[in-house]
């Protein structure tokens, strides 16, 4: 790439107002010019964003269906909100593990959850690969929930979420 080195001086236009008295500890415009490097041509495009070579594809992962099996104050709703916003990313993790053998793999993941009255979740995982749904359910032993209840007591909650997994 060939650079044009433009070496200049500040000129203070007045247009009709006196220029300002530069302070002792400015320097006048005067006193060094200013280098300018302007390219010949245009900068060249960055890149479009690659994968790392050996890395897996990204994979999108939708929500299918989510239902309640028990009638709790906790809902369908909120627990997937909870599983989308905290949990995802386990399962997403083990889907790119998953990608990196077949990059096509593709299919639904049902999720089985049982929440106790405490809030921890018992999760079974059944999908189209046997090492996928042992990671998910690996990932599910740590996720909580809020506590359900049912007409003011602690109640065990019982829901199913399908998602779909497509590789993109």
């Amino acid at each position: 790439m060939r650079v044009r080195i433009i070496l200049g001086v500040a000129v203070v236009a007045a247009c009709g107002k006196p220029a300002p008295t530069p302070s002792p500890s400015t320097p006048s415009p005067t006193d060094s010019p200013e280098v300018y490097v302007v390219p010949d041509e245009p900068p060249a495009e960055p890149p479009p964003a690659v994968a790392a070579k050996g890395a897996p594809p990204p994979g999108r992962i939708a929500v299918t269906s989510k239902d309640a099996r028990t009638e709790t104050s906790l809902t369908a709703d909120a627990v997937l909100a909870k599983m989308t916003s905290v949990y995802l990313a386990g399962v997403k993790r083990c889907y790119r593990q998953v990608l990196t053998t077949d990059p096509t793999a593709r299919g639904k993941l049902q999720l089985a959850i049982v929440v106790d009255t405490t809030g921890r979740s018992v999760v079974t995982a059944t999908t189209f690969d046997d090492r996928f749904a042992a990671c998910v359910n690996d990932s599910a032993r740590t996720w909580v929930f809020p506590p359900p209840t049912r007409d003011g007591a602690p109640a065990e909650a019982s829901f199913e979420i399908v998602l779909q997994l497509i590789p993109e």
